[in-house]
């Protein structure tokens, strides 16, 4: 499996935006303060001229596009750009994109197949691929860096460039009848697909991993509108937009990028990278490290090394369960960097293992070195007794007591509704003493499924925690905040959000 993201990650998104719902958040984005002059797109000619008092993602689009827009250059078929992941080419049937050094077979086809409401799609004929507006980049030459358009009736797509991916918008022109959410029907061949509502998943046929995500939508006031990413039909994606109360024209912008390495441990059933995080700099080098969990199969938690090249595709170390007594505890089911929670200059690494010992769950921290990642580190236990499953997720806490030293939290989610617990880092060793545990409340129902560092959330000089809960208020999902303090973090939530209401934007 490749590398796609934190598995705490994973499971803090329906906690916090829902399924299948529109949804731009119910605290005011930066998006949300735009107020950028009115035009039909975000991309305009003139976009890189405007002050920097207008809405900070108008304008980092803008910056994205002057930073690293690239050209797409004409051939007998139709464009072609090479950007620093993979190769774009533009045809009147869409775009083909293919990893570099990927096999022609390897190819992924996207097409823009229609649009309109919801169950009233309008089909998209083919469409010649043209010069089309400039954007705020400039080519050596001194001449505007263009976009490539293909227009279409209602419609006008266009595709920019950038150093890492390609950046494709729409121009919806023309407002339909009805109320039912606008969707852009797209065609994904070549590729295996997976969302969240937020971003996509495309992996080819050689296990390459692509994304499209990061969309914006906008209308002509520059007001930011609602967006979500869905499944259609087999190999098929919905780009859905609410434009309630939206002043047409509105613009969609999604982009698609490629990894620059993608990692593997060459197995097809471990689970490589079911769980992972930046762990830091582990050996002192100067350069970050990543940490991946392969909780199946081989049991084992693989290190990459960064380095001046970036990192490579195969592990540097494997470091198996060190714990006693089974060879199937779940080793690496969840993972995370900590930062230096024993003052010595390097940064440490938190394994989770929850089926250990017939479900008890147990953690370890493993500490950096001048060497790297240490086999072996202090082992943390639960306060509950039985199968609580101790280790379904860790974190770094960060400096939750103010002491200089970084702290860990852990959550044991199956433990009468769940507990999470709060270890504090200390000069040479970790301390494996609980100093805080908080336990569930009467709305509970698997406190501790995701845990996280907040960082300093309030302000007070003392970094803070978010729990997760997804089964509590009834499988509605509940993200809770706990303060740090001098004496740790409180053992009851300071604030707590639940997802029972929705924010159309």
């Amino acid at each position: 499996m490749s590398l796609v993201r934190s598995a705490a990650v994973l499971r803090f998104l329906p906690l916090l935006t829902g399924v299948g719902l529109l949804s731009t958040s119910c605290l005011e984005s930066p998006r949300a303060a735009a107020q950028p002059d009115p035009q039909p797109s975000a991309l305009d000619s003139g976009l890189s001229h405007r002050s920097t008092g207008d809405a900070p993602w108008s304008v980092e689009v803008a910056k994205r596009l002057e930073r690293s827009a690239q050209a797409f250059h004409p051939e007998p078929t139709g464009w072609r750009a090479q950007t620093l992941g993979f190769e774009a080419r533009l045809d009147s049937l869409g775009a083909e994109l293919i990893r570099n050094g990927g096999d022609t077979d390897e190819t992924i086809h996207v097409a823009i197949t229609g649009w309109g409401r919801t169950h009233q799609i309008t089909p998209l004929e083919p469409a010649a691929a043209r010069t089309g507006q400039c954007t705020p980049a400039i080519a050596v030459d001194g001449t505007c860096i263009p976009r490539v358009e293909r227009i279409h009736p209602g419609l006008d797509e266009w595709w920019v460039a950038l150093g890492s991916g390609v950046e494709f918008g729409l121009d919806l022109l023309t407002r339909p009848e009805g109320t039912a959410p606008i969707t852009v029907e797209l065609v994904i061949e070549g590729a295996t697909v997976e969302t969240d509502g937020e971003t996509a998943w495309l992996t080819d046929g050689s296990g390459g991993l692509w994304t499209l995500g990061s969309m914006l939508a906008w209308d002509a006031d520059g007001e930011p509108l609602g967006t979500l990413i869905e499944h259609g039909e087999a190999g098929h994606l919905r780009l859905v937009v609410d434009d309630t109360d939206a002043r047409w024209p509105i613009t969609i912008d999604p982009i698609i990028q490629t990894a620059a390495t993608t990692l593997s441990d060459g197995s097809t059933s471990n689970g490589h990278g079911y769980s992972m995080d930046g762990a830091g700099d582990l050996d002192g080098d100067g350069y970050d490290d990543v940490v991946v969990g392969a909780p199946f199969g081989s049991n084992a938690v693989y290190v990459y090394y960064g380095s001046p090249t970036g990192l490579a595709n195969t592990p540097d170390d494997t470091i198996s369960s060190p714990l006693s007594g089974s060879d199937d505890d779940d080793w690496g089911w969840d993972v995370a960097g900590v930062g230096d929670v024993d003052g010595d200059g390097f940064d440490d690494v938190v394994v989770g293992a929850r089926t250990w010992n017939a479900n008890a769950g147990r953690a370890v921290v493993l500490p950096g070195s001048g060497i790297g990642l240490l086999t072996s580190g202090t082992e943390l236990g639960g306060g509950s007794s039985g199968s609580g499953q101790f280790g379904s997720s860790v974190a770094g806490a960060g400096d939750v007591n103010g002491d200089g030293f970084m702290d860990v939290v852990v959550g044991e989610p199956s433990a009468n509704s769940g507990s999470v617990y709060v270890f504090h880092g200390a000069l040479a060793a970790m301390d494996s003493t609980i100093q805080t545990t908080i336990v569930a409340v009467s709305s509970s129902g698997n406190l501790g499924s995701a845990v996280a560092g907040a960082g300093d959330v309030n302000g007070d000089g003392f970094d803070d925690i978010v729990i997760g809960d997804d089964s509590a208020s009834t499988f509605a999902g509940e993200v809770h905040i706990h303060h740090g303090s001098p004496g740790g973090v409180s053992t009851t939530a300071d604030t707590t959000i639940t997802n029972k209401h929705v924010c159309i934007g």
